[in-house]
């Protein structure tokens, strides 16, 4: 069977998800969908999907606990949390091995664990318009700097002749 598609992922669960979430194969999958107890409903690509809270229901009524991406983030957590830890390329290796997840997830996880599980990161409009307001800024108080600069020199007595003196000067040539 076809490879789902990245962009479809968002219309539910495959069939192999449901399947390692309940903790069956594919075909005890498909024997579930024969029974009625989970919904024959394809995506435009034609494969099944099925929405989380379907598969939490089956799982309820056939007293099975499912293995949830929080579980998964939990497992790999924890060998970030380890002491010493630090992100080689080793250490991932060891993670997707230990938890046979994709080293895609993996990543994605500790990039989020760096900043926070509850921080968001910001995206590159927000710095974009941080950068410019600060560019603004500084522009502002270069002029102000530079408008007071001249004010001061203006107002030195002595500094500037006035423009009587200088009709003064024209008229007696002196």
């Amino acid at each position: 069977m076809a490879r789902p598609r990245f962009d479809r992922q968002h219309e539910g669960l495959t069939r192999t998800e449901v399947a390692a979430q309940l903790g069956y194969s594919p075909s005890n999958v498909r024997r579930l969908q024969k029974a009625g107890l989970l919904p024959l409903r394809k995506d435009r690509d034609g494969i099944y999907r099925f929405r989380p809270h379907e598969v939490a229901e089956v799982a309820r009524k056939l007293g099975r606990v499912t293995k949830t991406d929080g579980q998964t983030a939990a497992r790999i957590y924890r060998h970030f949390l380890a002491p010493g830890f630090k992100p080689t390329n080793e250490a991932i290796g060891l993670i997707v091995v230990d938890t046979g997840e994709h080293p895609d997830l993996v990543l994605a996880l500790w990039e989020k664990f760096k900043t926070g599980a509850g921080s968001p990161v910001p995206d590159a409009e927000a710095k974009e318009m941080e950068r410019l307001a600060r560019e603004y800024d500084e522009q502002i108080a270069a002029m102000d700097e530079e408008l007071a600069r001249k004010r001061r020199g203006s107002f030195i007595p002595g500094d500037s002749i006035d423009d009587e003196a200088k009709k003064r000067r024209k008229k007696t040539g002196t």
